[in-house]
């Protein structure tokens, strides 16, 4: 099972210990309301307006990363994004006790990091050949639940104590990840210089398979997203004594999943095609947020989970190959800013929905409307990827 990822090119290994080093620095994340609300002292409705600014310049940052990978280069985003993004979290390990600064500096590393993925991703893609880009994906989606396994311990232990050295770890686990990333992995893209890149939405409206293949995807991460939203309120309102513990070894399931399995499911799948993955793993969805409208104790709440992160492990490390299936290499840069835009579009849309689910249906209509749009989900991505080969 293990023996064919000793056969992937090292830029694979290379990204894989790039992504483990920089989300076991990743410790602002995990507690950045906690930093906003408690610590620098922003009350609750502005510390909720923040978060919601933050995903939106991500977007932009993610849009323009792309964008800009294929107008000039790769390494050229990652440079200039990159060492903003360390910059800017080292003055705020300096600045850590002026709110205000803080929070301009956040604004500017907001979309900063955000600009990376895409250029990274494509950095890494364009030299992978296509018969291991799975792997590659399987390989680096397990690197992230391992550093991200660790990385909110440390930030438990230095959130009270040491906010400057929660910004400092940050920012020099990164500066590490890209510093690996520009010297191990080669550019081989060249751009063509006849043809301008046009804008990523123009790209998408003439791919006819790429528009419905990310209107499904959307809809598979509204689902996804509950498991922040819906669940934690369902879980609080089935178990109310010990709602908060049962909802924390559910996230602590999904971890252990998630790095037990990624591998034994890839390897069972190998001769699926990428398509047949991504369709299973909506239908994973489907089944494990549908075992939740029956749960009224741990065991459904836990086996509902232990489902639905099978379906995260193949539609997360199924969607980046896909993708790139389904592009040429001009585009790829603004391809690779598909997925994490796809993402933050899905957990803006993802609480409205599910708050406007459970207001109207309750707790069973909310999950019934997770079947249902798991479903349509599947159906539109088999629709939509029938021409690939």
């Amino acid at each position: 099972m293990f023996r064919r990822y000793l056969n992937l090119p090292k830029e694979a290994y290379i990204a894989t210990l790039a992504t483990a080093v920089n989300n076991l620095g990743n410790v602002t994340a995990p507690f950045l309301t906690l930093i906003l609300s408690v610590r620098l002292g922003f009350s609750l409705p502005l510390t909720a307006s923040i978060l919601s600014a933050k995903t939106i310049l991500q977007m932009v940052g993610v849009a323009s990363g792309g964008i800009f990978s294929d107008r000039f280069s790769r390494k050229a985003v990652i440079r200039l994004a990159g060492s903003t993004a360390v910059l800017t979290y080292l003055l705020m390990a300096l600045f850590a006790s002026n709110p205000w600064i803080v929070l301009s500096l956040l604004a500017l590393n907001s979309v900063a990091q955000a600009s990376l993925d895409p250029a990274l991703n494509a950095l890494l893609m364009d030299v992978i050949p296509a018969q291991h880009q799975r792997d590659t994906s399987a390989l680096k989606y397990f690197g992230l639940n391992l550093g991200f396994s660790v990385g909110p311990l440390l930030a438990a232990a230095l959130y009270k104590n040491s906010l400057p050295l929660l910004f400092a770890i940050d920012g020099l686990t990164l500066g590490v990840a890209i510093l690996l990333s520009l010297k191990y992995i080669p550019e081989i893209y060249a751009k063509k210089t006849e043809k301008k890149a046009k804008f990523i939405v123009d790209d998408l409206l003439e791919n006819r398979a790429l528009v419905g293949f990310s209107i499904a995807i959307v809809l598979v991460f509204v689902v996804f997203f509950q498991y922040n939203f819906g669940l934690p309120l369902a879980v609080k309102s089935a178990v109310p004594e010990s709602g908060d513990l049962l909802y924390g070894s559910l996230m602590s399931l999904n971890a252990v999943v998630v790095v037990l399995f990624t591998f034994l499911l890839n390897h069972l799948l190998r001769r699926h095609k990428t398509k047949h993955v991504l369709v299973l793993g909506t239908l994973f969805y489907a089944f494990g947020f549908g075992i939740y409208g029956f749960a009224d104790g741990a065991l459904l709440f836990l086996l509902g989970t232990f489902v639905w992160t099978l379906g995260e492990i193949l539609v997360s490390t199924a969607v980046n190959p896909m993708i790139y299936e389904l592009t040429e290499p001009s585009k790829r840069g603004r391809a690779s800013a598909l997925f994490p835009l796809i993402r933050r579009i899905a957990a803006v849309i993802s609480p409205l929905a599910g708050g406007w689910a459970l207001a109207n249906f309750g707790f069973t209509g909310l999950w019934i409307g997770c079947v249902l749009v798991s479903l349509i989900a599947a159906i539109l991505l088999k629709n939509a990827l029938s021409s690939c080969d």
